[in-house]
């Protein structure tokens, strides 16, 4: 769950987008811009697939999330322990295993890099380094026997290297997703989802309106949004009270050619 500040008329509150809905935006980007560097039809519309449910493991998680003891805040996605962030990116990597081999591949990689960045910054003690390592290990050893399956499907189309393009465009556009989800924006950002993609400039134009410098998507313009909960800023005593007092609410966005 992204947990976003919001200051409205009633006072402060908090924007709660659930960890799924992220994924749809992530989705609905990646579908929609024009050149995504996947030539073979097949294979970009299981890539689409894999960014739209990349975060499925959530869904029971968000029903009545997690809340901090010490400051009664429903917990952010970057403020889970270890323990259960791992079993909700476990769930969320068998969900798409039903869509074929590339899939997993790319959602396991794509969290195993989250967890090695994690690593690297010392966020986690010694038990939690333990589990880290744990997964990481587990989840190399099915990522090499998820990408062989997939490349005997078709060796000559399902190389390592057009894998690895599949994990970039979900890394990038999850990123992108959750540029635009976690607060308001002021500044430019310079966003490329492939190595070799021209990069794109996103300015902020008003609120919830961004400019696009050159323009990326399929549409002269594009009309997005996510499901959200409304919270009133409190100290709570656990997920079933939060989802108590949320109320429905969406965040939306348009963007625009300069």
């Amino acid at each position: 769950m992204i947990r976003r500040p919001e200051s409205t008329a009633a006072g402060q509150r908090w924007l709660l987008i659930p960890q799924p809905q992220h994924a749809q935006l992530a989705g609905v980007l990646a579908e929609r811009w024009s050149d995504l560097a996947i030539d073979d039809p097949a294979t970009r519309q299981q890539l689409l697939a894999t960014v739209y449910w990349h975060d499925d493991g959530w869904r029971q998680w968000e029903q009545a999330p997690a809340v901090d003891t010490a400051t009664g805040r429903p917990l952010d996605f970057t403020e889970m322990p270890t323990a259960d962030a791992l079993a909700i990116w476990t769930q969320s990597i068998e969900g798409v295993t039903p869509l074929g081999p590339l899939p997993p591949w790319v959602v396991s990689g794509h969290f195993c890099n989250l967890l090695r960045h994690s690593i690297q910054r010392g966020d986690q003690g010694e038990p939690d380094r333990r589990l880290a390592s744990e997964f990481l290990h587990a989840q190399q050893a099915r990522q090499a026997d998820w990408l062989n399956a997939w490349q005997k499907l078709d060796p000559h189309r399902n190389t390592k290297a057009v894998a690895a393009v599949c994990l970039q465009i979900l890394q990038s556009f999850d990123w992108l997703s959750l540029w635009l989800c976690c607060r308001e924006r002021s500044e430019p950002l310079t966003f490329k989802p492939t190595e070799t993609a021209a990069a794109i400039v996103i300015r902020p134009h008003s609120a919830g309106r961004f400019n696009i410098e050159p323009w990326p998507f399929r549409t002269p313009t594009l009309d997005i949004q996510v499901s959200a909960r409304s919270l009133p800023v409190d100290r709570y005593q656990n997920g079933d009270v939060v989802a108590e007092k949320w109320t429905p609410t969406n965040l939306a966005w348009r963007l625009e050619a300069e």
